[in-house]
């Protein structure tokens, strides 16, 4: 009985296997399995985990424990992986793999539903989910608004003014009811109620103020928890006259220190602060391509410059508002767009390209600085290459600024290229130096390896025999040509037997010895000279022989595992009239038409050396 395991199969796949007998004269007809051989592994998937637990929940996290499978399949459980599904959708996505029994879920959304699963997982696979039965649901905490974002003064009269504000950012998770306007005057703490408005109104008249009299005011939102902190005025206003929003900063707009990404403006305070100090200057732009103003910054009011920074390449207008307790004045814009750039360039070509050193994989390149470098350190230089016959460059390799040399490799050879070089600064690449002369990897050549082994022998009777090789793997740097086989009994004295053209690498040896051995050599000569040879072993003109016949069946599959099997035959009954070397068991999956090599089996004892039949 003859056995072998072949590994390296797919679980859950069904296969055909089929087996050969092979010696020096080929294989045998193959001996065929009847029915397919299912490949599964002797244990299972783990059961579901049990006992889901749901703790702790927040309005961004929930704890989550569970309880091993009953039954972990006959192999250790490896992980477990939790699953979340947000109501109502319908796939489960995987948000934590563990390998304890408990996670704590994070990044919850509030007022959301999450149903819930776990799979258990070892090395046989995944096992059933544990599903909960109730959704998880995060509920938002609720907290009193944030103050209102803005608190503007408008129309001040005599005895009165108008508030305007904008709502909180931030609502605390309940819609505001009602706004409350207080106001208070200077030098004391005490707040006093003016009135209250609904959700809905961002602006109040405030009426009856005393001449005379420096009031702050302030807006407070409510919600259903309570009422949030104030948004006060800055400064006290004097019921003295009517405030209005300052002039435009006075101009024009300076440009200095313009850059690449940035620039700095600069301007002088309104001729007219509308009877308040200015707070604040917004510095705003806009693409000369678009409508709309873009903030750039507030600046304190007795700042008069700021730097816009991070720009993009393009074109800019420019545009400054004063603003009082009033509110803001018209923008102060610049007179034409402005331009970021630079003030340094690009490098210049570098000079003189040239090879200095040139092998049969590989090339050394030189060549000299760029004569400017654009007011910028040169950070690094790329060369690249590109193949005679073909249009495109590709890089070859990079430096440092300060290096000016590459040793290209991984050339072919005999192929021609064309070489460039580029410099670099913090502005970019400047342009390329092209290497005018085309650089052709060669090497010089030797006498050529021994011709490739094994040589095979076919067509044996009793005075001569086919022999046939391979060409050797490196032919010198020369094409071979042509080929010298002689012949020995002894191994000692050799007799030419032929010379055949390079381009050939099978002959036929006549007029041999009947049931003498004989030893062949094979020699491979180039313009250079004659190689080492290549011998063979030993070969006995005689009556023809042939393949074997089929193993003997039954082909049996013995042993199997999740991704191997062994399978059993008997050795065939007839050997060809040479020992069998070994056999060849090839396989096929059950849905497919194709055979492919599984394994082959060898007798070192019956196969030595480097002669093989076929």
């Amino acid at each position: 009985m003859t056995s072998n395991t072949i590994q390296n199969l797919t679980t859950g796949s069904d296969y055909f296997f089929r087996v050969m007998a092979e010696n020096k004269a080929g294989p045998s007809p193959p001996l065929e399995m009847d029915k397919p051989v299912r490949i599964k592994s002797p244990y299972d998937v783990p059961s579901a985990p049990t006992g889901l637990r749901v703790s702790n929940v927040t309005d961004k996290s929930a704890d989550v424990s569970w309880t091993a499978p009953d039954s972990d399949g006959g192999t250790p459980i490896t992980n477990y992986i939790v699953q979340t599904r947000i109501i109502p959708r319908s796939t489960f996505t995987t948000v934590q793999e563990t390998t304890e029994t408990k996670v704590t879920l994070t990044g919850l959304v509030a007022d959301s539903q999450y149903m819930l699963q776990i799979i258990a997982v070892n090395a046989e696979g995944q096992s059933l989910p544990l599903q909960s039965r109730e959704p998880i649901c995060p509920e938002k905490i609720l907290s009193v608004p944030d103050a209102p974002a803005s608190l503007l003064i408008k129309n001040i009269t005599k005895d009165g003014l108008t508030l305007e504000w904008t709502p909180p950012e931030n609502d605390g998770g309940s819609r505001v009811r009602r706004y409350i306007i207080e106001k208070s005057l200077k030098g004391t703490d005490k707040w006093e109620k003016v009135t209250t408005v609904e959700s809905f109104r961002t602006r109040c008249t405030v009426a009856d103020l005393e001449r005379e009299k420096d009031y702050f005011f302030a807006v407070s939102a409510e919600n259903d928890v309570g009422i949030g902190e104030k948004q006060k005025t800055a400064k006290p206003v004097k019921m003295e006259k009517p405030i209005f929003p300052p002039s435009p900063p006075t101009g024009p707009l300076v440009i200095s220190d313009v850059t690449k990404t940035s620039f700095k403006v600069t301007w002088k305070t309104p001729e007219k602060d509308g009877g308040s100090p200015v707070t604040h200057y917004s510095v705003e732009k806009r693409e000369t391509w678009k409508t709309s103003w873009t903030l750039v910054e507030r600046v304190p009011g007795d700042r008069l410059t700021c730097d816009l920074l991070l720009l993009q390449e393009g074109q800019d207008l420019v545009g400054v508002k004063a603003e009082n307790v009033a509110g803001e004045s018209k923008p102060l814009e610049s007179e034409h767009a402005i331009t970021p750039m630079s003030p340094y360039k690009k490098p210049s070509a570098p000079e003189s390209l040239t090879a200095t050193d040139v092998t049969e994989t590989a090339v050394s390149l030189k060549w000299k600085p760029p004569t400017s470098d654009g007011g910028l350190p040169i950070k690094s230089y790329i060369v690249e290459r590109r193949d005679k016959h073909w249009g495109s460059w590709v890089k070859a390799g990079t430096t440092k600024g300060t290096v000016t040399t590459l040793d290209v490799d991984g050339l072919v050879t005999g192929q021609e290229y064309y070489f460039r070089v580029s410099a670099e600064n913090e502005e970019g690449f400047g342009p390329e130096t092209e290497m005018k002369e085309l650089v052709k990897p060669t090497r010089e050549a030797v006498v050529p390896e021994p011709p490739t082994g094994p040589v095979y022998f076919s067509h044996l009777d009793a005075t001569s025999v086919v022999l046939d090789w391979r060409a050797p793997r490196d032919d010198g740097g020369a094409p071979v040509l042509n080929y010298r086989i002689e012949v020995s009994q002894n191994q000692e004295t050799w007799t030419e037997v032929t010379i055949v053209d390079g381009d050939l690498t099978k002959t036929k040896a006549k007029n041999l010895a009947t049931d003498k051995k004989h030893y062949f050599r094979i020699f491979a000569i180039n313009k250079v000279g004659t190689s080492k040879p290549l011998e063979s072993d030993a070969v006995t003109p005689k009556r023809p022989v042939g393949p074997p016949g089929k193993p003997v069946g039954p082909l049996e599959a013995k042993a199997i595992t999740r991704d191997s099997v062994q399978l059993d035959w008997k050795p065939p009954q007839d050997d060809g009239g040479l020992p069998i070397t070994g056999y060849i068991i090839e396989k096929r999956e059950a849905m497919r038409m194709t055979w492919s090599r599984a394994d082959k089996t060898t007798d070192d004892e019956d196969t030595g050396g480097t002669c093989h039949w076929r």
